[in-house]
């Protein structure tokens, strides 16, 4: 049998409230008890990204292609703006696109969603022919319509759904007290209970967490909403009544989302009925795990409802072994099962007699926690499960779909009939009819490197990864692997790949445009970072039709080591990560050791979705044997040791030419040969490299080697050294390897991986000039004994074998880490990436933090700047960012003074330091401190650097640095 399942109860606020996560749970209790059954469901994009959270969270259950998209044309609200045409039109596309699947039977679980806003959920419509049943929760606001339906707008939204019942071909209720109340309101529409259970996730915490209480207060507790029919009020008021020792010592806990006025309303109620304000506790949402701690801690859990169509808070509690005592009202006295724990809700004296008993009578107390243990177990999702597919196998009716013109045919009649533009309507029902999958793809971006390649080595990587990954055959993606350009909101289109490797854009027409499917994975291999605005549109229509976004992530270097970026990269850096944080579904790095940075960053800004995060190790060409090359490039003393990369601040040339010098200084023989381009801002090196008195003779630079040129550096260096600040990968050590060259290499924890196990290395601490001018002294005293090469006879892997790696990640599911959030944040903003704002001043021990000098007072490439680095690292257990939260300001950042020789300060301005996303507890960051060279013609001697917080002050113990030092 074919079940849809209208899934727009999972997008709208119904999510964040029982009626989603009885939908949730009851899907997952259908999949994981009847696999028989064959389930689709379907999200409205009108909603966009509340369906792509939606759908993320039914992804371990149902298949990407059994997840549907349709489109509502609904401007707002019915409640608000009434039953319009845009609406009917959206309810008809709905009736359409439930049509095109053909389904043996269709399920609304929520009738009266969209009545604030653009949900349009399926109702019975004259066109339909299929059997079409929904999910009758309870009748509150046909109950108490004073309270519930309190404006015209809302009571005639509600009175048309709840009329429209009648056309339903039968109904699904949560309890028996809901059965009674469908059948009494609708006695023409078959209806049969299903109950409901207690999460899979939830037992599994609370049969670690029941095992005692989790306090030593005594506590009454209750969980859920505050508005007017869950009469907390009464509660409170009962409490008035309460002996004097119990009204002195019984604290009353409130967990649940809950307007701020809502919550101050109970809180006065509180002090106008003089109980101690130290008493009452409201908690607002909480977690799962912090939910069961307290369900268990507590004397007893009260459920004071007037009306509830389950009462699963009261059944939550029971499993935890808590007594419960909650009103004779709705479907509680069900749940509960014993008339002994019940009380007139609205009488505050019965409320308070209840509570006297259970907290005071410990006998009761335990009979009412040991009868709440049966009863338990007479409800779960498997049960339910069991139940619905009975009752829908008994309602459906055999149905015989005609061809897609049919139905297209049949849904136009009823159009015809709507006020609106035939333009619209035309549309509004094409893109509610499902695309059909194609099968899975990889589309694999190459847009930065197709449109400008600078030769970089992430654009390396790009090419060599491209023409491995399409040349290689993949059986998981059996649409094949596809290099696709992105660089507007137009979305994804061809990209090619000549015999020469180079990439290319062949423009956006129809024929080359592509759109990711269902199950199809889209892998943003390239550096896309000034695309990420264009990007934002584009990734969430792709995860919107079910495609997988995958990030690739070469390092975190712009937000670790600002200091050592140019200016604009951070801050585009860190809008990109922002971009890809909201919208991928996984993360695949170049190393374990970025992984593990991601995994620490997720932490620290307590990402609120699942993630899954791998890697995987670049390959490395060795086109010319290393026994054939000639061992001699300059006629300069042994040992010699060579450095490989792009000249730049963060691949510690400075320090290793510093450590030179000294030995140097000292009689040293040794020859350092540095091979790599001319990096940014580094003016000052490179013009002390080609002044230096060493320069040619023990020092060279080759800006631009051929690849035979670099091997035979390779071959003829006694030690490759690696004095990175930070790295994403290491593929110099890669090649040194391959020639049986040892290394001498900062203590990074990338480097310790590509170094492994099978070549020589040593490790000095990362921008120590002494610890490296140590290293290279040792290694040069003991040539043949200090590093002897220990190669196993392994080898590096190659290009063909690390796409391999790549693929077995993407579309193999070979994921190094499945990042989980802390339980409940999940019910945050939709697509929120966690904290990376400051919301409030922090406290003395949240402040905590070191401040290191780096690197003295340099001159920067502008001429007129002294730049200083310094290591800022984190002490406390919150994270920090630069970023208020909307309407403050809380900005944490890195100041600094000028100060005179006699201490006084120069300078008042305070310039200060950004940080460029977050820096997690226990993390670090190298930033800058930029310094007019001006101040030292004025007078100036010192900078003090200091951390601040806006609106809050400096932090003192200032870190104070010589001006003088800067040559």
């Amino acid at each position: 049998m074919h079940i849809w399942i209208d899934g727009q109860c999972l997008q709208t606020s119904s999510r964040l409230r029982g009626i989603g996560r009885y939908v949730h749970e009851l899907i997952r209790g259908l999949v994981r008890n009847h696999p028989e059954v064959d389930i689709s469901i379907s999200f409205n994009a009108a909603l966009a990204d509340e369906a792509i959270v939606a759908r993320d969270a039914l992804a371990a259950w149902i298949k990407p292609t059994s997840i549907l998209i349709w489109q509502g044309i609904a401007e707002v609200g019915e409640a608000l703006h009434g039953y319009t045409a845009r609406r009917q039109l959206s309810e008809l596309a709905l009736a359409h696109h439930v049509a095109c699947l053909q389904p043996d039977v269709a399920l609304s679980a929520s009738p009266f969603e969209g009545a604030r806003d653009r949900a349009v959920p399926l109702l019975p419509v004259s066109s339909q022919n299929f059997s079409v049943g929904c999910i009758f929760y309870d009748a509150i606001p046909y109950r108490f319509p004073s309270k519930y339906l309190n404006y015209d707008g809302l009571s005639r939204c509600y009175d048309r759904r709840l009329s429209l019942h009648c056309k339903f071909d039968f109904m699904l209720a949560i309890s028996e007290f809901s059965r009674r109340e469908a059948g009494d309101l609708i006695p023409d529409v078959p209806v049969m209970a299903i109950h409901a259970g207690i999460g899979e996730d939830f037992l599994r915490l609370a049969q670690g967490g029941a095992a005692g209480r989790a306090s030593t207060e005594d506590y009454l507790f209750y969980v859920g909403g505050l508005d007017w029919r869950k009469n907390v009020a009464r509660v409170v008021e009962a409490f008035a009544l309460l002996p004097g020792h119990l009204k002195q010592d019984l604290q009353f806990y409130l967990a649940g989302d809950a307007p701020a006025q809502m919550r101050a309303d109970i809180s006065e109620l509180w002090k106008k009925c003089a109980l101690p304000e130290r008493n009452l506790k409201i908690l607002g949402h909480i977690s799962d795990a912090a939910l069961i701690d307290l369900y268990v801690g507590a004397r007893a859990v009260i459920q004071p409802s007037l009306m509830e169509g389950f009462g699963l808070t009261a059944l939550e509690a029971m499993s935890c072994g808590t007594p419960v005592i909650a009103a004779s009202a709705g479907a509680l006295p069900e749940m509960i099962g014993i008339p002994e724990a019940l009380f007139d809700p609205e009488d505050p004296q019965d409320i308070s007699r209840r509570i006297v008993e259970v907290c005071t009578d410990r006998a009761l107390a335990d009979s009412f926690a040991e009868h709440g243990l049966v009863q338990t177990k007479k409800y779960s999702w498997k049960r339910s499960a069991d139940l619905t597919v009975a009752a829908l196998q008994q309602f459906h009716k055999g149905v015989k779909y005609g061809s897609l013109d049919e139905l297209r045919a049949l849904c136009l009649d009823n159009v015809r009939e709507i006020s609106v533009d035939s333009v619209v309507s035309s549309r509004a029902l094409a893109i509610a009819e499902p695309v059909k999958s194609v099968g899975r793809r990889l589309l694999v971006d190459v847009t930065a490197t197709t449109k400008l390649d600078h030769e970089t080595g992430i654009q390396r990587v790009v090419k060599k990864m491209a023409a491995a990954l399409t040349t290689a055959r993949d059986a998981r993606v059996p649409g094949g692997t596809s290099l696709v350009y992105c660089d507007t909101a137009d979305g994804f289109f061809e990209a090619g790949r000549s015999s020469d490797g180079k990439l290319s854009f062949g423009g956006r027409t129809f024929a080359t445009k592509v759109l990711p499917n269902a199950g199809d994975v889209v892998l943003m291999l390239d550096s896309s970072w000034e695309f990420h605005e264009s990007h934002r549109s584009v990734f969430r229509a792709a995860r919107l039709r079910g495609a997988e976004v995958i990030t690739t992530l070469y390092d975190l270097v712009p937000i670790k080591v600002s200091a050592f970026c140019h200016p604009g990269i951070p801050p585009i850096f860190s809008d990109w990560l922002k971009v890809a944080l909201a919208f991928s579904t996984g993360v695949v790095c170049i190393s374990k050791a970025v992984a593990d940075e991601f995994v620490q960053l997720l932490h620290a800004v307590q990402f609120p979705r699942p993630m899954k995060i791998g890697y995987w190790h670049l390959g490395a060409d060795f086109t010319f044997s290393p026994a054939g090359v000639v061992h001699r490039k300059f006629e300069a003393p042994s040992p010699r040791f060579l450095m490989v990369g792009t000249i730049e601040p963060r691949k510690g040339y400075v320090v290793a030419l510093d450590a030179f010098d000294a030995l140097w200084a000292q009689g040293f023989a040794g020859s350092l040969i540095l091979v790599g381009k001319r990096g940014w801002n580094m003016d000052h090196f490179i013009s002390r490299v080609r002044c230096h008195p060493e320069n040619g003779r023990k020092l060279h630079w080759i800006e631009r080697a051929s690849d035979e040129e670099l091997q035979r550096h390779y071959a003829s260096c006694d030690a490759l050294i690696a004095a990175s600040y930070v790295e994403g990968f290491g593929l110099p050590i890669v090649e040194a390897a391959e020639y049986n060259k040892p290394v001498i290499a900062s203590d990074i924890p990338v480097f310790r991986e590509v170094v492994g196990e099978n070549q020589s290395a040593v490790f000095f601490d990362v921008g120590s000039t002494e610890a490296l001018a140590a290293c290279i002294d040792a290694f040069s005293r003991q040539l043949d004994q200090t590093l002897a090469f220990r190669n196993k006879g392994t080898r590096w892997i190659t290009w063909t074998e690390s796409a391999r790696q790549l693929a077995d990640v993407v579309t193999g599911g070979n994921w190094y880490h499945n990042y989980q959030p802390v339980q409940g944040r999940s019910a945050e903003a939709v697509l929120g990436i966690g904290e990376v704002v400051m919301r409030r001043p922090l406290s003395e021990l949240e402040r905590v933090c070191r401040l290191e000098l780096v690197q003295r007072p340099s001159p920067a490439s502008d001429g007129k700047t002294l730049r200083i680095v310094v290591k800022l690292s984190n002490l406390s257990n919150v994270s920090w960012a630069s970023a208020s939260a909307d309407g403050t300001k809380l900005a944490v950042q890195l100041g600094h003074h000028i100060l005179r020789d006699d201490g006084s300060t120069l300078q008042y301005e305070n310039p200060v330091t950004s940080i460029p996303f977050v820096v997690g507890p226990g993390d670090y960051l190298y930033m800058a401190v930029d310094v007019s060279s001006g101040w030292l013609d004025r007078g100036g001697k010192f900078v003090e650097i200091e951390m601040l917080q806006e609106g809050a002050g400096w932090w003192g113990k200032p870190l104070r640095v010589s001006l003088s030092t800067a040559e």
